[in-house]
């Protein structure tokens, strides 16, 4: 997909502005919320209308919920934590309209200002759902048709293996355990005719908090925790796929 068809805070039509606002302190998440919710209020003026049009306004992040439903998530701590996301956001708008007001550019200022609080609120429920990092220069941003894809993932060769729990998905019992214990010693090339094959496994995605190893019950040393995660055996190496990056497309 051509970098110039992704909307980003380098190629939306209100660039030029937000360029002088992250300058001035604005982090690059909140500006890419910006020029998510100015494009929108430009409809048919702006070059993503049809894309736009074929994503739902805002996703219903508890951000957006009311009272009553955010009285649902009570005890859990996400209650708080939507709520002050929510105040965060806020003042992130006020900040940047205040920076708005005082731009030189009176056509893109008249254009930002037009942007409510609403939108701007709507705007990052879209950045945090679909936006993904592009490269150092676009940062993140929205692709249009990748983001109909599983897009938190890296960049993995065709022959990529994906690993998940062991067996049914089950802890399994006592007596599994040093099964398991074996097997994990195996994959990770710590012996058997998996060996040589051990300096060309490459780990490329590892779920959050999963694969770090811990003890067994019984205290028989390290067992892997594998959760899921894509690996590959002989196949090129990460920084050449993430090469691709550098490119003017981003691959899919």
């Amino acid at each position: 997909i051509p970098k110039h068809l992704i909307l980003s805070v380098r190629t939306a039509s209100s660039a030029s502005v937000v360029q002088r606002l992250m300058e001035a302190g604005c982090s690059q998440s909140s500006a890419l919320n910006l020029v998510i919710a100015h494009e929108r209020s430009l409809k048919g003026a702006s070059r993503w209308h049809n894309y736009l049009r074929t994503i739902p306004p805002y996703e219903p992040l508890p951000l957006l919920w009311k009272e009553a439903e955010l009285q649902m998530l009570h005890g859990t701590g996400l209650e708080e934590d939507a709520r002050t996301r929510k105040r965060q956001l806020q003042e992130d708008y006020a900040s940047i309209m205040q920076f708005v007001r005082s731009s030189p550019q009176s056509n893109l200022r008249s254009s930002l200002l037009r942007v409510s609080e609403e939108q701007y609120l709507f705007a990052a429920t879209l950045a945090s759902s679909r936006a993904f990092f592009v490269d150092e220069a676009h940062g993140e941003a929205l692709v249009p048709f990748a983001d109909v894809f599983n897009h938190k993932v890296a960049l993995v060769p065709d022959d990529a293996t994906l690993e998940g729990f062991d067996g049914a998905g089950k802890n399994g019992d006592d007596g599994d355990d040093g099964e398991s214990e074996g097997e994990s010693e195996n994959e990770d090339g710590g012996g058997g005719d998996d060996s040589d094959d051990g300096g060309n496994e490459q780990n490329v995605m590892q779920g959050q908090g999963l694969g770090k190893g811990s003890r067994n019950k019984g205290g028989k040393g390290r067992r892997e925790l594998k959760g899921v995660h894509l690996s590959w055996r002989g196949g090129r190496k990460y920084e050449e796929a993430k090469s691709e990056l550098e490119t003017e497309v981003v691959t899919v």
